[in-house]
């Protein structure tokens, strides 16, 4: 295209889809700590808004300049997103939070959604993924211990019955060899 370099001002806005990946601590409803894991994927939906709030100015020659306001477009949006995040996962008690990775990422799709901020920014969130929840090292041996001691229990009560078992087996023969 033709321009006038002397008054005119040239926008590169990148279009393409950008993602994220996030790994964050956050505590849920009952002061437990989690760690959340995953990945978001937003574009610029509406470039002209976007270059009206954000600098991607290029130089004449059609290089793009290293700005500062394209480059922390990422992670603006990924604060954005660690708060509704937070907000989400404070709702739900931790062994709820740890089963509904699939439910908090529903949440904060919703909760981006209706984000006055990305609007005004011009920018749409494609997709938010969570991987997992997990807990810390500590609160997962805790929710271990009870399934562990079912599965010994269960040992225990076998070995016991086996026994038993065995005793009747050799009370049984003592009381044939008396008999006869």
């Amino acid at each position: 295209f033709w321009y006038f370099a002397p008054t005119s001002s040239l926008l590169a806005v990148p279009l393409s889809a950008t993602e994220t990946p996030f790994v964050w601590r956050m505590t849920t409803a009952d002061h437990q700590e989690v760690q959340l894991h995953g990945t978001i994927t937003f574009r610029i939906a509406d470039p002209e808004r976007a270059a009206q709030r954000l600098d991607f100015s290029a130089a004449a020659d059609g290089s793009v300049r290293d700005d500062e306001d394209g480059s922390r477009l990422a992670q603006q949006i990924d604060l954005l997103t660690q708060a509704k995040a937070r907000a989400e996962l404070q709702r739900l008690p931790f062994e709820a939070a740890l089963l509904a990775a699939d439910g908090v990422a529903a949440g904060i799709r919703k909760r981006l959604a209706e984000s006055h901020t990305l609007s005004e920014l011009g920018i749409e969130v494609i997709e938010v993924v969570v991987i997992s929840i997990k807990a810390t090292p500590d609160a997962a041996r805790a929710l271990e211990a009870p399934a562990r001691e079912a599965v010994l229990k269960r040992a225990d009560d076998a070995l016991y019955e086996r026994r038993n078992a065995a005793i009747e087996q050799e009370r049984r023969i003592k009381e044939s060899e008396l008999a006869t």
